[in-house]
């Protein structure tokens, strides 16, 4: 019995040793720094597009602000990377909203791809025309070249109002083929993704990273990769400590 039992127990640690993880395939980064699985990024930066134009035309549009944030995905594969991305939000307007309030409306098509959190990425970073995933539940599966490492995905967040805080999260997962159907087990990254207009907005929202409590009343505290403390922290990686949790977390 004894002897079965450590069978069985190398065969699990073989088993554990052979599993495929993301970085078998690709990498996460921002800003040129991997992120780990789970890591939210903190965007504190909004566009004004209430006065741009749309598609070369002359006349003036209000698109409401926008936050951006890029994420790239280098193949690290060593062959094409079927990558599969899906998008999950926790805020939309609705098509109503979307056309009573300052945003200039254009179509219904524009509300689709543009009404709410969305991520895109264009014909410039390798792929055939552009692609866009603009609400919860689409999906899509990109293939990466082989040695690509400047793919990536452009998160933009348009809003009638700068001062709300917007959550979504972003899952990839490499697929041995192009069907969301062939995810591969042990690939899937995600990374969760926070607008809003100030560190102090959207930690009065309550907003920290997926699966961890943020402590009532404890007032984060951010330290450098280096361990040291940053009483004013601008754009870059920080480590958090709000009470007993800690978690890395990204301000853009």
């Amino acid at each position: 019995m004894k002897k079965l039992l450590l069978l069985s127990a190398l065969a699990l640690g073989a088993f554990a040793a052979n599993a495929a993880s993301p970085g078998d395939y690709y990498k996460v980064m921002v800003d040129g720094k991997e992120l780990s699985n789970g890591d939210t990024i903190y965007c504190t930066h909004y566009q004004d597009n209430t006065d741009v134009t749309y598609d070369g035309v002359e006349e003036h549009f209000n698109f409401g602000y926008t936050y951006e944030v890029v994420i790239v995905y280098p193949n690290t594969s060593g062959s094409t990377l079927n990558l599969y991305s899906a998008l999950g939000c926790t805020d939309r307007p609705t098509l109503e909203d979307f056309k009573a309030n300052q945003f200039t409306y254009i179509d219904d098509t524009y509300y689709t791809a543009y009404g709410g959190p969305n991520a895109c990425y264009s014909a410039t970073l390798g792929a055939a025309g552009s692609c866009v995933l603009n609400a919860p539940g689409v999906e899509q599966v990109i293939e990466v070249a082989a040695g690509n490492d400047s793919f990536n995905w452009q998160f933009h967040c348009p809003t009638i109002d700068p001062t709300s805080v917007v959550k979504y999260t972003f899952t990839t997962a490499a697929c041995t083929e192009k069907d969301a159907s062939t995810k591969i087990a042990g690939t899937e990254f995600v990374v969760n993704v926070v607008f809003g207009p100030s560190m102090e907005a959207i930690n009065n929202a309550g907003l920290s990273v997926e699966g961890v409590e943020m402590d009532e009343d404890v007032a984060p505290v951010y330290f450098n990769l280096n361990g040291t403390q940053v009483q004013n922290p601008s754009k870059g990686i920080y480590v958090v400590k709000r009470g007993s949790k800690v978690t890395k977390e990204v301000i853009r």
